[in-house]
């Protein structure tokens, strides 16, 4: 039955709450002014507690030409305050006489009394007001909002549907952040003209004259008001505003065409009432429209709106690309107050719909041009509503506009996404012709080699599969029509078998196997498919090589078997030894020695009458190692056997094969030591640093050079001596320039002695090393002798040990000040300061380094004052003192810009960041480490991305801002899986399973754990195995899981044993007592929790000690305490 309203209940003010704290008038003097005008105690007193916002009028500048905007009860002026130097919008409240000041006074200050508790981007600032009783000036100070109120800027220019949710997202942000408050706040007047927009296109709630403290006493019911309502009744005022179409009653406080219909009806404002008309606010948002803009008469719009009455979501041409928000405004509107969504729930509702800030450019509002990654957002949110036609329009401009201005990454992503709306339509030519232009990007037009790695390799093998399938379903359709073409097809699935190939290749190299064997099984079925028997062969090797990586001999055996038969059917002899080979490798790994003594010699047979020599060299020193190990090929004097492994492990060092060669050098090294022969067995351990150097293990370098160069001394060989050192010095310029040094040139190895030589094949003879024509004078070259002194003291230094560089950097600073080399002494200087600082004497650090600098200073050497400062400001940092840790890396930020080191500069806004993190001044560090972002993208440094993502993810997880984290650390994990990086990938899966376990999203957690775990038993990794193990163990047990909790949990502590890792083994103890003590075994959950308590006070983990005291204690209170009860 429709209601019958009468326009009189319209101006009828049963509830006064909303100025239940803003006084009536008073009745005085008529002659009176504002100069006579004293506020009331109260109002004094609340004036007082805002003495701190209070703003002097003389600190405010109005521009001559700045524009006024005049409502019903203020004047809103723009203004500058010189001390800010900003704009802002100062609101006057105009006042009628002294009656009306007590009101207006009493209404700004409770505004201000809510804005001052507020702090959120998505409500106004507030600056602070003017207060001046004598002169009637009472003034609100706020930010300038550049763009004006939400209504006049949805209609400013044709925003696209992410930006408009966008704007509806921040008010919403808003308003959940006001009901969110202990003591909730309801706006009371929300509608699109109290909200402002700002320069950067982000919204915020305004005007906030009407809001109020309410509390909901049950969620399932309404809410009812906590602040007392007026005694005496306040006539209503209703204001009209032709230009809106709107009629505000100034008694109740809230805008009639947005008011919800329990307003209408009783007056019940609150938290629901904000809901229905944030309805409203996305209705105007989406369709640029009032509230019943159809409508001029406000009885109607009453009428309607308690009819239920509202306008249709249908004939909307944005909103019916959105449907979501469709059915979130409709749930606003719902007639029952308790039956609409909080502000919370709306909130998490829009952050699933598509948006992004609104593009606003200063140059023109006409026309503008979206950025290209907007474009390809726009076309991917129209395509996944099958809006194809739309999506693809959108995605045409995008590689457009990538063609023009673009990166080459840039391209291939709008050509790919392109690409993929034609496959949707169905149109194959178009699609294969962008599939094929990013082809030749990467592979080229012969197809045969990666000319550029993928930013995603995964995306190019999907690129890859997508050609493959779209020529055939080309093919298809020209058969359908009475075409051929496929002997063209045929070339095309060539081209991308090898493409794939070459793909998996690089997987393979990078030791990311799984998806190398996928991408090789792609492969080898077009090559079966097109029966091509030589590509086959190929791809089964390489697959073949991929499982027998892995240990998988049972798979590896048969797949090399079919390449030897195919090899054999096609005649290829030299594929034929190949195969052969292979299949004795696999073999031989297996320790099946006979096998593979017979398949080597097949494989010699052909490579001699191949006139291989290379090849038939490899093979005869696979052949002895096969015979040495079946105590073929024996010696029984202990001298000449040693010569004989030397010169095996000689021939395996010039064939590259660093790791044959490493066991044989170390056995040749056991029998040269229990024969005495202290001369070979410095060459042998020479030889053994060098295998190390050449595979970048430098950490296993140096105690082989260190040992060479002690036994060289002892025997006064300074040739020796010379080599010993300058490996020394070598390894030490590697790891200075990088973390993972790659090998540097060739030295040549030291031979084998003479009568084992003419056993063995020709050995390149020895030459001097890399730096030996410098060091063999080390005994007359000061100089020399410094630098070699100074090296060997960095690389302890580096290896923590300090005992072994500070005697070293001694004799070093000795030399350089002999010398009178002020700049080697500042370096040794520097050595002795950064020692120090390691060992934690802070005072003989600041000392040292604060001569260093004062070198530094005078040689007009700034690049070394930033190295220097660095070193300083750790020391303070160490000590807490940020103030002036913060001093020292603005400093070094300063020089590395002046200099224009960019990567240093990146590094020192890295630190500071640290700092800042350290002082808990989160926002102040994530600013920081998003410039740190900016600029390593801008040097093309994915891996610090990577890092500066990974950080600034971490921040928001410790706040327990999720979303934003999970979002980051995918992007950390996109990273790390594009260069390759198992270890960082391992890394990033598990920081992103932990913050779904935080979110006790444990289906989510999981699966990333599981991951996690196979990657770092690949990597060999056991304490990251066992870490892994220990989350999934704690993962399981939170599901109640209990028995696979259990399993994990003591796999998790047998490795921990194994690598004497106490506090893991504390970790994974931790969890096993949790699951005991659920499932009330309280005698292994006692035992378990006394030994993580045991274990954590020897590792100094206080928190893992109380936990574990706390746990074993439980169960014997439990304990006793039944028995008390079954007694009584």
């Amino acid at each position: 039955m429709p209601h019958t309203i009468e326009y009189h209940t319209l101006m009828e003010d049963q509830n006064h709450h909303a100025d239940a704290d803003v006084p009536g008038p008073v009745v005085s003097d008529p002659g009176s002014s504002s100069g006579g005008f004293e506020p009331s105690a109260n109002l004094t007193a609340r004036i007082e507690k805002l003495k701190y916002r209070r703003i002097h009028p003389s600190s405010l500048d109005f521009p001559d030409d700045a524009h006024e905007f005049r409502g019903g009860h203020a004047t809103v002026s723009k203004a500058h305050r010189y001390s800010w130097r900003e704009q802002l919008a100062v609101k006057k409240m105009r006042v009628a006489d002294d009656m009306d000041f007590e009101r207006v006074l009493g209404l700004a200050i409770r505004e201000a009394e809510f804005l001052a508790e507020l702090y959120h981007p998505n409500i106004v600032k507030f600056k602070g007001f003017v207060e001046d009783v004598s002169k009637g000036i009472l003034w609100l100070v706020f930010p300038w909002a550049d763009n004006g109120n939400l209504k006049d800027f949805v209609v400013l220019l044709n925003w696209e549907i992410p930006e408009r949710v966008s704007l509806i997202n921040d008010v919403t942000q808003g308003l959940a952040y006001l009901h969110s408050r202990e003591s909730p706040i309801c706006h009371g007047d929300l509608k699109s003209l109290n909200v402002l927009v700002d320069r950067c296109g982000r919204a915020a709630i305004t005007d906030l004259g009407s809001s109020r403290h309410v509390a909901q006493c049950n969620p399932n019911t309404d809410v009812e008001l906590v602040e007392s309502r007026l005694q005496s009744a306040q006539a209503v005022n209703a204001t009209f505003s032709a230009s809106t179409g709107t009629i505000t009653l100034t008694g109740n406080k809230y805008s009639l065409r947005w008011a919800a219909p329990e307003l209408l009806l009783e007056d019940e404002i609150g938290l629901w009432s904000d809901i229905w008309a944030l309805g409203w606010i996305a209705y105007e948002v989406m369709t640029e429209s009032l509230p019943f803009e159809d409508v001029t008469s406000d009885v109607v719009v009453v009428e309607r709106v308690l009819e239920g009455k509202l306008p249709s979501l249908a004939d909307n041409a944005h909103l019916q690309c959105i449907r979501e928000l469709c059915s979130l405004m409709n749930m606003c509107w719902e007639i029952r107050p308790t039956e609409r969504p909080t502000a919370d729930s709306c909130q998490r509702s829009i952050k699933e719909m598509p948006m992004f800030v609104p593009e606003i450019h200063n140059d023109t509002r006409s026309d503008r041009s979206l950025p290209i990654h907007r474009l390809c957002e726009l076309g991917r949110m129209y395509q996944s509503r099958g809006e194809y036609a739309r999506a693809l329009d959108f995605f045409v401009k995008a590689l457009e506009a990538s063609r023009m201005h673009g990166e080459r990454e840039t391209l291939v992503l709008c050509l790919r996404n392109l690409a993929q709306a034609h496959r949707l339509r169905n149109e194959y030519m178009e699609a294969i012709a962008l599939y094929s232009e990013i082809w030749e990007y990467y592979f080229g037009k012969e197809g045969n080699e990666i000319k550029n790695l993928a930013s995603k390799v995964e995306d190019l093998a999907d690129d890859l599969r997508n050609l493959a399938q779209l020529h055939r379903l080309r093919n298809e359709s020209s058969n359908a029509i009475g075409l051929s073409s496929e002997g063209q097809v045929s070339q095309e699935e060539e081209r991308i078998a090898q493409a794939l190939h070459l793909l998996a290749d690089s997987h393979r190299l990078a030791s990311q196997y799984d998806p190398a064997i996928r991408l090789y099984s792609e492969a080898l079925q077009i090559w079966t498919d097109l029966g091509n028997r030589e590509g086959r062969a190929n791809t089964l090797s390489s697959l073949a090589d991929v499982h027998q990586l892995q240990s998988e001999y049972d798979k590896a055996t048969p797949l090399y078997s079919q390449v030897l038969e195919i090899r054999t059917d096609l005649g290829d002899r030299r594929g034929r030894a190949d195969a052969l080979a292979s299949l004795a490798d696999a073999h031989r790994l297996q320790n099946e020695y006979a096998v593979a003594i017979a398949l080597y010699s097949e494989v010699l047979e052909i490579r001699t009458d191949l006139g291989d020599k290379n090849g038939r060299a490899d093979t005869l020193c696979r052949l002895v190692d096969m015979h040495w190990r079946l105590s073929e090929y024996s010696l029984d004097d202990s001298k000449n056997k040693a010569d004989a492994l030397w010169g095996l492990a000689d021939v395996h060092c010039h064939r590259s094969d660093y790791a044959t060669a490493m066991p044989l050098y170390s056995e040749a090294l056991r029998i040269l030591t229990k024969v005495g022969d202290k001369k070979g067995r410095a060459d042998a351990l020479w030889n053994l640093a060098e295998v190390h150097r050449h595979q970048g293990m430098y950490t296993k370098v140096i105690p082989f050079y260190s040992e060479a160069l002690e036994i060289s001394t002892d025997l006064g060989d300074h040739k020796g001596r010379a080599d010993a050192l300058s490996g020394l010095a070598d390894v030490q310029r590697n790891r200075s320039k990088y973390d993972e040094a790659s090998p540097s040139t060739p030295r040549p190895w030291r031979s084998v002695p003479i009568s084992a030589a003419e056993k063995a094949e020709p050995i390149a003879k020895a030459k001097p090393t890399l730096f030996g024509a410098s060091l063999t004078r080390i005994a007359i070259e000061a100089t020399g002798r410094a630098d070699a002194l100074w090296g060997l003291a960095d690389v302890q230094r580096r290896l923590s040990k300090y005992d072994e560089a500070l005697p070293l950097y001694s004799e070093a600073l000795e030399i350089r000040t002999s010398l009178g080399d002020r700049k080697g002494r500042a370096d040794a200087i520097w050595g002795f300061a950064d020692v120090h600082r390691r060992l934690s004497k802070y005072d003989e650090a600041i000392s040292l380094y604060s001569e260093v600098l004062e070198i530094r200073n005078d040689l007009g050497d700034r690049k070394g004052r930033a190295d220097t400062l660095w070193g300083l400001a750790d020391v303070h940092r160490r000590l807490s003192k940020y103030d002036q840790v913060i001093s020292l890396y603005s400093e070094i930020l300063e020089i590395r810009t002046d200099l224009g080191d960019r990567r240093g500069r990146a590094d020192a806004l890295w630190s500071l960041a640290d700092v800042h993190l350290l002082q808990s001044n989160d926002d102040r560090a994530i600013l920081l480490y998003y410039r740190v972002l900016e600029i390593r993208t801008s040097l093309r440094d994915s891996k610090g991305r990577a890092d500066a993502f990974s950080r600034i993810a971490g921040i928001h997880r410790v706040r327990a801002e999720y979303d934003r984290a999970i979002l980051l650390y995918s992007r950390v994990l996109e990273i790390r899986t594009s260069l390759l990086d198992s270890k960082g990938r391992a890394d990033a899966l598990f920081r992103l399973a932990g913050v779904h376990r935080l979110r006790n999203e444990y289906d989510q957690a999981i699966p990333l754990y599981y991951q996690v775990l196979k990657i770092r038993t690949t990597l060999r990794d056991q304490k990251g195995s066992a870490d892994a193990l220990s989350r999934l163990a704690n993962v399981h047990r939170l599901r109640g899981e209990y028995d696979m909790a259990i399993t994990l949990g003591f796999q998790a502590v047998e490795i921990c044993l194994a690598l004497g890792d106490r506090k893991g083994r504390s970790a994974a103890l931790s969890v096993l007592a949790a699951v005991h003590r659920h499932q009330n075994c309280s005698g292994n959950s006692a035992c378990l929790s006394e030994q993580t308590a045991e274990i954590a006070e020897t590792v100094g983990n206080t928190v893992a000690m109380a936990d574990g005291l706390k746990s074993a204690v439980m169960p014997y209170i439990k304990f006793l305490l039944r028995g008390m009860m079954h007694e009584v």
